[in-house]
């Protein structure tokens, strides 16, 4: 008997114990939670209901700045029992700026029926003020109550007149819901004045029983093949499926699908792929609650997690959520969340910054745009074309009718109004999600987008169509998997046929083109069978350039970008080909990293700073490798006269700012008389390879000049720009070697400067600091303007090895002073290993440092000297003008009377005025100009220049090493030995 009553006695406690961990169950339980100060995290919550609370919060408007806790002795309001706030706008109304929330959430299957609200308030200053208050129930907004009786004014506090604070207390007979938020609006109040208020007090009834959670939280890790489920180890939740292909472990899985039972609000976090798709989420109904761009957040490593995109399912109705993966998908995470019944939608303009306003919306539901065009800054010329969930190119729109299910950030964007002009160039690359037809002016086409693999689809009897300014090169990307009998037809406005072409490619992407001569008009290019286009591409030109066999030259309209892509396009193919560009800007818009890839390809301007190729990449896309106007991959390239500027805005990147002009991965590269404008990473010597330059200008900030290979800078002029738009701030590195680590002397002698002058726009700066590899820099006969050389003279720490020649030899100030020490031992320093060693060079060591040692049979300054006639006539009549030819000379640049420069390889020129003035350059081998040589037939009918050879023209010490003229010392000149 005893044993059966302690039995039983257990089994009591037992159920006890079961009763006891249940959820407490509420029926119509009164309480009362509270804020005392008014800006508490949480709210004081009476025992009664205080199990029944998730969370309580305050939230205060953007434009409201809390300034201090009240204290007033004459009102007999002790410090810090107020909290006081100043709005930014004077006299705001009932906007979300200026309103503070107080809020109360309780926990699932429980809910808070609101029975009266109370707060007190004060003013500081002497205008009149008041609250408005309004209360949610479930992110639904009840009437907003304006305070406009004077007697529900906010009392006035002022040493003429001290008022103690009023106490508005109201009775509120509302719905029950899970979620209570009482909403009080600052109004009328100046932007000068200030208003406290304290003693917050909601008052309602609790009924409901807690619901606990089913869902259970989920990694899948898409890396692994097959996949691994991380959270929880090893074993997905019931009811979770999975499917898809494994691809490699970084990109994850291909096409994964995965199907969530849910059972409330859920996070989805997706790993994001720059070579996915959209992704989509659907319901139980199949109806799309989200389209989500994994491909715009980027790619990650093997194994890191950074770039994501995430979604939250705000609803407390159950369903399975399926998860379509677009293309790739590295991982995939699943959390329970807290329902969201008020969302925050953001919107900013066009800088991606400013914020122009927020507005509060229930949670899921259907998005209307509260601002518009009117809102935004919109320049001239400019168009705004909608809101976007980024600021950066790649965003998608964010259309009116999106279900809003989390916080969302809306960006203004604005691009120029296409036109068709004579000079003017548009790639529209149509397998971008994120390419809207809608937004553009030169394009309109009836088909629509089916992937990023493939581009827009079109069927039978759809369009492109295109509008040109005359003469133009129409360029289509067809696909692969467009139907083998599809073909198009391009006709004008008054339906001449211009071409035909089938759409179907031999490889995945290759582009037809066709050529339209006449005058302005809309070109339809018509499918008559299911078509896949990926790019369409217009060069509108001033004349159709043609290659001169006589000069050796496409000779391009000043200005005329199109016709020098096309040209440089031409040129690529078949190599040993010269591209004269007269002065003018070469506008490549945003486009990055245009080719150079055929042999001895020669691009010579007019002049250096006259003739500007230059392209402006959006800021997100900054990088090393992504940014450059050009790259080049052949062999044998050379530049004269002209500037590459990547105008990439620097000062707004944050950080860093890598912009390069030229990216060059070729050889044999000969720059002279070539300046480039940009600021980190101008200059990428991005080979094993010999480089020279020659009496340029480069302009930069960090590591401007960096790289691999040997590269002499003869005679170059190095601009630090300052690391700010204002003022000359921030310090400043030269150059960053990368050099291969190799034995062979070929190329083992680094980045080496050769009578160089810098200039310093920022504070200071060091020659150089180590990249990696055998890091080498030799600094001879520098010029340094001002006194801007930080001490250091290079920077001590290696970024990923410690310098391994970083050297010195007769610094000058700008009085042509010797600078350097006679002695400068440094220690250069790695966590792989520090290096020691003396950095300034004898004068025997120095004297190595000279053109021919460094390339051996390649003679880059041999080949960049310039030539020049040695006589010209002008003619009795004075139209003639007549010049001896130079041997080894195909061409020669001639002015007369001031006006543009005519190309001829022709040793005369016949104009139809008198020729009063004249001007003859002649090309070297490699096709750039030589210095002018000057006909002025006044008073005589010829002139002779000249010429001397460049090694006479040169000064030199005793020791071999070319100096400036401005160099004191014992020199050699002409073969003289002279004392200066």
């Amino acid at each position: 008997m005893k044993r059966t009553l302690r039995l039983f006695a257990s089994l009591l406690l037992v159920l006890i114990g079961a009763t006891s961990a249940m959820a407490q169950g509420y029926d119509n339980v009164s309480g009362t939670l509270s804020w005392a100060v008014g800006d508490e995290t949480n709210a004081t919550v009476t025992e009664g209901i205080s199990g029944a609370v998730l969370e309580t919060g305050v939230t205060v408007g953007t434009d409201l700045v809390k300034t201090h806790n009240a204290a007033y002795s004459s009102l007999e309001i002790a410090a810090g029992t107020y909290v006081t706030y100043q709005p930014a706008t004077s006299n705001p109304g009932c906007v979300a700026t200026d309103m503070i929330e107080y809020t109360v959430k309780m926990k699932k299957g429980i809910t808070f029926k609101p029975t009266g609200v109370a707060f007190d308030a004060v003013k500081e200053g002497t205008d009149g003020a008041y609250f408005s208050w309004s209360y949610t129930i479930d992110g639904k907004e009840g009437a907003i109550t304006a305070y406009s009786d004077p007697k529900n004014q906010i009392r006035r506090n002022n040493n003429a007149n001290p008022s103690a604070p009023i106490t508005h207390e109201e009775s509120v007979s509302g719905d029950a819901g899970r979620v209570f938020t009482l909403r009080l609006y600052i109004s009328n109040v100046a932007n000068n004045k200030k208003m406290s208020i304290g003693n917050i007090k909601i008052n309602g009834v609790v009924s409901g029983t807690e619901e606990a959670r089913a869902f259970k939280d989920f990694k899948i890790n898409f890396r692994n093949d097959p996949y691994t489920v991380t959270e929880p180890e090893g074993t997905l939740p019931e009811g979770v499926t999975v499917a898809g292909t494994f691809h490699d472990a970084q990109h994850g899985y291909t096409d994964a699908t995965v199907t969530i039972p849910v059972d409330g609000p859920v996070k989805l976090t997706l790993g994001g792929c720059q070579y996915s798709n959209q992704a989509t989420v659907t319901d139980a109904e199949g109806n799309v609650l989200a389209t989500l761009d994994t491909r715009g957040a980027g790619c990650d490593t093997n194994t890191s997690t950074d770039h994501v995109v995430t979604w939250v399912y705000n609803s407390e109705t159950p369903t399975t959520l399926t998860v379509k993966c677009g293309s790739y998908c590295p991982f995939i995470y699943a959390e329970a969340t807290e329902l969201l019944p008020m969302v925050d939608v953001k919107y900013y303009d066009t800088d991606g910054k400013t914020l122009i306003g927020t507005e509060k919306i229930q949670g899921g539901s259907a998005l209307t745009y509260k601002y518009g065009s009117g809102d935004i800054k919109v320049p001239e010329g400019m168009a705004f074309r909608g809101w976007f969930n980024s600021a950066q190119a790649s965003a998608l729109k964010v259309t009116e009718g999106t279900a809003v299910q989390q916080e969302l950030s809306l960006y203004a964007r604005v691009t120029a109004v296409e036109q068709a002009t004579p000079t003017s160039r548009f790639v529209f690359d149509i397998n971008k999600p994120y390419f809207y037809d809608e937004d553009h002016e030169v394009i309109d086409m009836t088909g629509s987008f089916h992937d990023a693999q493939h581009g827009w689809a079109f069927s039978n009897g759809q369009s492109i169509k295109v509008k040109v300014a005359g003469k133009a090169y129409v360029s289509v990307g067809n696909c692969l998997y467009s139907a083998g009998e599809a073909n198009a037809t391009v006709t004008t406005e008054d339906g001449t046929v211009v071409a035909t072409f089938p759409t179907k490619a031999d490889s995945d992407g290759a582009e037809h083109s066709f050529q339209y001569d006449g005058d302005a008009t809309t070109l339809t290019i018509t499918f008559d069978g299911v078509t896949y286009i990926h790019k369409v591409s217009v060069y509108n030109v001033v004349d159709f350039v043609k290659y001169d066999e006589a000069t050796g030259y496409y000779n391009i309209a000043a200005g005329d970008v199109s016709s020098f892509l096309l040209a440089l396009t031409s040129a690529n193919s078949t190599g040993n080909k010269k591209i004269f560009l007269p002065n003018g800007v070469y506008d490549l818009g945003e486009t990055a990293l245009t080719s150079i890839s055929g042999k001895n390809i020669s691009i010579i301007g007019e002049s250096m700073n006259g003739t500007i190729i230059r392209n402006a990449p959006p800021v997100e896309n900054e990088g090393i490798g992504t940014t450059a106007t050009l790259l080049n991959t052949s062999d044998g390239l050379y530049i004269q006269d002209l500037t590459i500027q990547n105008a990439l805005d620097y000062y707004a990147t944050g950080g860093a700012g890598r912009a390069v002009c030229l990216q060059d991965k070729g050889a044999n590269t000969i720059c002279k008389n070539v300046r480039m404008l940009s600021y980190q990473d101008t200059y990428y010597s991005n080979k094993a390879s010999n480089f020279y330059w020659e009496d340029s200008e480069i302009h930069g900030t960090v590591d401007y000049l960096c790289g691999d290979g040997n590269v002499v800078y003869n005679r170059v002029r190095l601009v630090n720009e300052s690391r700010s738009k204002d003022g000359k701030v921030g310090s400043n590195v030269i150059c960053a070697p990368n050099c291969t680590a190799t034995t062979a002397d070929r190329y083992n002698w680094g980045y080496v400067f050769l009578d160089c002058t810098v200039e310093s726009l920022c504070k200071d700066f060091t020659f150089a600091r180590s990249w990696g590899g055998e890091s080498k820099a030799t600094f001879i006969n520098t010029k340094v303007l001002d006194g801007s050389l930080n001490a250091s003279r290079f920077t001590k720490g290696g970024m990923n090895i410690a310098a391994s020649a970083f050297k010195e030899y007769n610094t000058m100030d700008a009085s042509g002073k010797v600078i350097s020490p006679a002695s400068n031992v440094m220690t250069f320093t790695h966590s792989a290993g520090n290096n020691t060693y003396e950095t300034i060079l004898s004068d025997k060591e120095a004297a190595e440092f000279t053109v021919a040692n460094i390339y051996g049979e390649w003679a880059p300054d041999v080949t960049a000297a310039q030539v020049q006639v040695s006589s010209a006539t002008v003619s009795e009549d004075k139209h003639t003008l007549t010049w001896t030819a130079v041997e080894g000379s195909a061409a020669y640049l001639v002015s007369v009377n001031g006006k543009a420069a005519v190309l001829t390889d022709a040793t005369s020129l016949t104009a139809d005025e008198d020729i009063t003035a004249a001007t003859i350059r002649t090309a070297n081998g490699r096709g750039g100009f030589g210095p002018a040589v000057s006909v002025d037939p006044t008073g005589a009918k010829s002139i002779t220049a000249t010429v001397k050879a460049d090694s006479k023209t040169k000064t030199y010490t005793l020791n071999g090493i070319q100096v400036g003229d401005d160099y004191k010392g014992i020199v050699i000149k002409d073969g003289v030995k002279t004392i200066r």
